[in-house]
């Protein structure tokens, strides 16, 4: 049986924060082109990466009980900010959005805070004239949410950082891993967004274990409230 992974689907993958001031388009990249790395099984795949993390951390920054990433290139990614100093000139809402692409905004930061994989102790960030929000909740990791809706938007690595899955052959430092949740609803049920793996199993919590390993706990199952 061939272990080569289909072509990946190149339609663009559009999100953002509840209150749109910040809205993002994922656009992947053409098979080869995209990058490939390794599963936890060994077989090859392709980005989109997607893992449910269990890890403190993301429970405390998100609260949530878990979280689901959205791992691709940083390349991939392009953003759609919301001015929130427009111009008395401005005669349309199209002119009050700025587009930044993924890597060019990270470059911005760490331009104006060049020391920051080292000081994760720093004060909270916002991109200009904008409510994205940056935090660094660890050494060279920095997360980012909206300032007025508080959603949650990606993390990334700013330093030397490989992760903890040694097997990967691409640099989280080369990724955007953004919240699951904050994709259009319309593409929660395509096969390239569905979960691969349950990372930081160990610090999942006692109901959220018995669920995924025996289908127990997750108490009583509601359509609506």
């Amino acid at each position: 049986m061939s272990t080569t992974p289909p072509p990946p689907d190149p339609t663009p993958i559009p999100g953002g924060a509840h209150c749109k001031s910040i809205r993002y388009t994922v656009q992947p990249a053409p098979y080869p082109a995209t990058p490939s790395t390794m599963d936890p099984t060994g077989a090859p795949t392709h980005f989109p990466a997607i893992d449910v993390c269990h890890c403190n951390t993301c429970r405390s920054i998100t609260t949530a009980v878990f979280n689901t990433w959205l791992g691709i290139p940083i390349s991939w990614v392009s953003f759609h900010l919301r001015n929130t100093t427009p111009s008395s000139s401005s005669s349309s809402e199209d002119e009050t959005i700025m587009e930044v692409d993924g890597q060019s905004l990270l470059d911005q930061y760490l331009v104006a805070n060049p020391r920051h994989p080292r000081q994760p102790e720093q004060d909270v960030v916002r991109y200009p004239e904008s409510t994205l929000t940056y935090y660094s909740t660890s050494e060279g990791v920095l997360r980012s949410h909206c300032g007025k809706c508080g959603t949650g938007i990606f993390f990334v690595a700013t330093g030397d950082v490989e992760g903890s899955r040694r097997e990967m052959e691409w640099k989280v430092r080369d990724m955007v891993h953004l919240l699951w949740g904050t994709m259009d609803r319309a593409h929660f049920e395509e096969e390239r967004v569905q979960p691969k793996v349950h990372s930081w199993f160990g610090d999942a919590v006692g109901f959220v274990k018995r669920g995924v390993k025996d289908g127990e706990g997750w108490g009583e199952l509601r359509a609506e409230w």
